[in-house]
């Protein structure tokens, strides 16, 4: 009996310690949310910007291509600056690609690619450039889930006035044809209408989708899907244009099926919606 009823002191113990971990994590989101809006600063039109190759997006890059199968990198070279500060990118297209901040915690197992994704949806919808530090997106796990990040983004657009109406959905699809039909539904059907400027000069209308890929349990990584190009020799007869890390890359679509199809959320992207 005694062995019995410390068993039950036990399991009393553990998930009084859980319950004061899970609320003092969802103190520390709204505070976190709370504070973002408060530090969030504008680009102007005139502020200084300037041409140049930035040495941590290199490194950035260039362990993403050891992690992912890109088909081409494309640089992204006109630097805004706030406040002395490095932003994001502004890539040959006219989309915009922030800066990763280091990884946090031991071995760098925290990273902010997700609010990274959201910085450059909230820079291209609402001309406006959020750090991605100041987004209020966090929780518990390495990175970010993706309720996380939509929950940031629908904070962010509520209180931001120049945001269109619309709200962020988590999106998801059972096979590898209806993740790339959805994909390209939120991509030119979404809620709001950035002007991309593709190579040949012709413009389309986008919203800017935050899709999470994989390459294994631990490679998780967001990006932001800007476009689809024609790719006939690709099963999926598309290519995928997303930035990430100050960069741009294109990907086949064979290998975002192949990565969009990750161990833990399977298929799982944001859509912005009326």
């Amino acid at each position: 009996m005694k062995n019995l009823t410390s068993f039950f002191s036990l399991i009393y113990w553990v998930c009084k310690i859980t319950v004061i971990v899970l609320l003092y994590q969802l103190w520390i989101e709204r505070a976190y949310a709370f504070n973002a809006t408060d530090s969030m600063r504008e680009v102007q039109e005139d502020e200084y910007f300037k041409f140049m190759t930035d040495t941590q997006k290199e490194a950035l890059g260039i362990l993403g291509d050891r992690e992912f199968k890109f088909k081409r990198h494309i640089t992204c070279s006109r630097l805004f600056t706030l406040n002395g500060d490095v932003s994001h990118y502004e890539c040959p297209d006219k989309t915009f690609s922030f800066i990763q901040p280091e990884s946090t915690g031991p071995g760098g197992w925290n990273g902010y690619c997700g609010q990274v994704a959201i910085s450059n949806a909230t820079r291209m919808i609402c001309k406006r450039a959020v750090d991605p530090l100041d987004t209020g997106a966090r929780d518990i796990t390495p990175g970010t889930r993706p309720d996380t990040n939509r929950n940031a983004l629908n904070d962010l657009f509520a209180r931001i006035n120049s945001c269109p109406s619309g709200k962020w959905v988590t999106r998801g699809a059972l096979s590898a044809n209806s993740y790339i039909n959805r994909l390209r539904s939120a991509l030119y059907g979404g809620a709001s209408n950035f002007t991309r400027v593709r190579t040949d000069g012709k413009k389309v209308s986008i919203t800017p989708v935050p899709v999470l890929i994989a390459s294994s349990i631990q490679g998780f990584h967001w990006v932001t899907l800007v476009d689809f190009l024609p790719n006939l020799s690709d099963k999926y007869n598309c290519d995928a244009v997303m930035n990430t890390w100050g960069d741009q890359k294109i990907m086949t679509c064979e290998n975002l099926v192949k990565y969009g199809r990750n161990p833990l959320f399977g298929f799982s992207f944001l859509s912005f919606v009326d």
